[in-house]
């Protein structure tokens, strides 16, 4: 118990106190709501109960203040690694190439909210597909063994985000197969926080949305059991490591999403 606490309590068991009587239950008082009402109704006694009650008073209403002043705010995600400036760099002298450029041209999120996901790899396929930037297109990057059952979900990208790897960041579909090579439109449900070779490479998932725009998926457990086992596993033969490591909110994604796309911006001014 603090310093005002234990003086609070033994001023409010003596019914001569100044706080005997007080609105607030003492066994509340480091409360920051009940210690400032609190302080106020000593600060109305005082004269009758003299300096020390001014001083409980003071010290009260200031460590009430310091319980409830917010605190500073602080980044969810490590800063932008080394090096990612210039990966930016390279893709963005890649993709001038292009009049039109799928990750380059394609907001990430709509003004309802929504996010925009590009789909590499359809749920169930077992080649991987990944998006080239200095193409512009899809390309055959490998074949994942037969024994892990092709992805468990539609997996693909956020345009206008670069990630902690060096890619753009990662988008997880829910849902039944798409096609590749499409955009969708979804709703944020989740974040899959994951570590691959030792870069942060957490993935959005979102829920596809009916004609009417309503979400038609939810993330069950059977959903995230199904995804650990496949990225806790899906290159050990390549010989690398990656590991799930949680579960985020949908605004935890969403703040993931954020610093992607400001990874982005700073590299891509305009």
């Amino acid at each position: 118990m603090g310093a005002v606490s234990v003086v609070g309590q033994a001023l409010a068991d003596d019914s001569h106190s100044p706080l005997h009587g007080m609105s607030g239950d003492h066994k509340d008082i480091g409360d920051p709501a009940t210690m400032r009402n609190n302080s106020l109704e000593l600060k109305d006694r005082l004269p009758v109960h003299g300096g020390i009650a001014a001083a409980i008073a003071a010290a009260a209403i200031g460590l009430a203040a310091a319980c409830t002043a917010e605190a500073p705010q602080r980044s969810d995600f490590p800063p932008a690694p080394a090096g990612l400036a210039d990966r930016m760099a390279t893709y963005r002298e890649a993709a001038r190439a292009f009049p039109q450029h799928v990750w380059r041209d394609t907001p990430p999120t709509n003004a309802d909210g929504t996010l925009n996901g590009y789909v590499e790899i359809p749920r169930g396929e077992s080649t991987k597909w990944e998006f080239r930037i200095p193409m512009n297109r899809r390309e055959v990057d490998r074949t994942i063994p037969s024994e892990l059952g092709g992805y468990p979900i539609n997996y693909g990208f956020i345009p206008q985000t670069i990630s902690y790897d060096g890619d753009p960041a990662d988008v997880l579909v829910l849902g039944p197969p798409l096609e590749g090579g499409t955009v969708v439109k979804g709703r944020i449900v989740a974040l899959m926080e994951m570590m691959d070779t030792g870069d942060l490479d957490s993935k959005v998932v979102i829920s596809p949305l009916d004609a009417s725009g309503r979400q038609t998926e939810t993330l069950t457990a059977d959903d995230r059991a199904r995804m650990e086992r496949f990225f806790n596993t899906y290159k050990q033969h390549d010989g690398k490591s990656t590991s799930i490591t949680g579960w985020g909110s949908a605004e935890r994604a969403r703040r993931f999403l954020e610093t992607t796309a400001g990874f982005y911006t700073t590299g891509n001014p305009r």
